[in-house]
């Protein structure tokens, strides 16, 4: 790569991206800042007092199945 040559970082689906987007190569043949890791998106576990959540996967694209408690059903 020649100086000045920016490169961009990008994550698959499913996936954020922690650290800058964007790396430059610099005239010392060095690449500007830190190279960005891609992490698994998880979402918050849901919360009710009135069902039982089946499935423990909070990650991307994970489907998790809800009962309702037996004083509810």
């Amino acid at each position: 790569m020649s100086n000045g040559t920016a490169i961009e970082f990008v994550c698959d689906r499913g996936y954020k991206l922690r650290g800058q987007s964007t790396r430059t190569c610099q005239a010392n043949g060095i690449w500007s800042g830190i190279a960005p890791t891609c992490e698994l998106i998880f979402c918050p576990r849901s919360e009710s007092g009135n069902v039982v959540i089946i499935g423990n996967d909070y990650s991307f694209g994970s489907v998790l199945e809800y009962r309702c408690n037996e004083e509810y059903g």
